[in-house]
């Protein structure tokens, strides 16, 4: 289901298709509270281009194209500890150190694609929205927009993408 030229694994395993993934690990103390150590910009800019080579081409189309798309990634990048990373370590938890929406989910101020001024934007849904492959997407797109994704680590602050539960 994930079509990521960079990644071998669909993140999203273990949802909706009857196979049974490890439960993933928590973030530690070392990612949380005291311990937290932002990105600088010039590491999230070198993560955002390690990522340009999994974005789907829904995103391409819907942000414009790739600047857009770097530029919401970036927003996004500085709340999440420098030792941890959303994407490429499936494993363990990715925790927001960001504001968080009315719901308790992470959230982050940025312009939507077609809109001109900023508006809180949920973290999980645009990382879904930008990275999941098709079959992901539509069936997290038919999920209610009003409550969070389910975690399978347990952690609604996590922005992991491979830890969000798929149902049935």
């Amino acid at each position: 289901m994930f079509n990521c030229r960079i990644c071998t694994e669909n993140p999203f395993g273990g949802g909706g298709g009857g196979e049974k993934k490890k439960a993933p690990k928590k973030a530690d103390k070392k990612q949380r509270g005291g311990g937290f150590h932002p990105r600088t910009k010039e590491q999230a800019r070198d993560l955002v281009q390690q990522y340009m080579g999994c974005v789907t081409d829904r995103a391409k189309h819907e942000f414009g194209g790739d600047a857009a798309i770097a530029k919401a990634l970036e927003a996004v990048l500085p709340y999440i500890d420098e030792n941890v990373d959303p994407i490429f370590l499936p494993e363990t938890c990715a925790a927001w150190h960001g504001s968080l929406d009315a719901q308790g989910a992470p959230s982050v101020m940025m312009v939507k694609p077609g809109k001109t001024e900023q508006e809180e934007t949920n973290v999980l849904r645009l990382l879904a929205f930008i990275f999941a492959d098709e079959a992901s997407f539509e069936i997290l797109a038919r999920m209610e927009r009003t409550v969070p994704y389910t975690m399978e680590c347990g952690d609604p602050t996590c922005i992991n993408l491979t830890h969000i539960h798929l149902p049935e």
